[in-house]
């Protein structure tokens, strides 16, 4: 399962459904992934973060093996993006680029953004 940008940032800041579903997939044993895109995102958030948040965040991605944008996921991406773009339903450039990396490696992500990567054809998404 690949973890979202949202879902890393609820985690991170204690909110109580991410929580909740960290438990629920440990006792599991759900192998958790996560992006290159989402560790941009969250770590460019960090700009104003107390040192201890900036802590719990690369700790956290230490742990956490984060799924690379090649080539192949990059094309993809731009695919998604511009057949979004035609329907009129676009999302973030990021969005897409997350939604990639999940299609090609066949993994379930888990977001709270599941009103944007729905318009992603073939993407299976989970929510929390």
């Amino acid at each position: 399962m690949i973890l979202d940008t949202t879902y890393v940032i609820d985690l991170i800041r204690g909110e109580k459904g991410a929580v909740t579903k960290a438990e629920e997939l440990k006792k599991k044993g759900e192998p958790l992934l996560t992006t290159a895109v989402t560790v941009f995102e969250v770590v460019q958030s960090l700009h104003r973060a107390r040192k201890e948040e900036k802590q719990r965040v690369q700790e956290l991605f230490s742990s956490l093996p984060a799924l690379p944008l090649d080539a192949q996921a990059a094309n993809e991406a731009g695919e998604i993006q511009q057949g979004l773009w035609q329907s009129g339903q676009p999302i973030e450039p990021q969005d897409c680029m997350i939604a990639a990396i999940a299609l090609q490696a066949r993994e379930i992500l888990l977001t709270r953004n599941a009103k944007h990567f729905k318009r992603v054809p073939g993407l299976n998404i989970e929510e929390y």
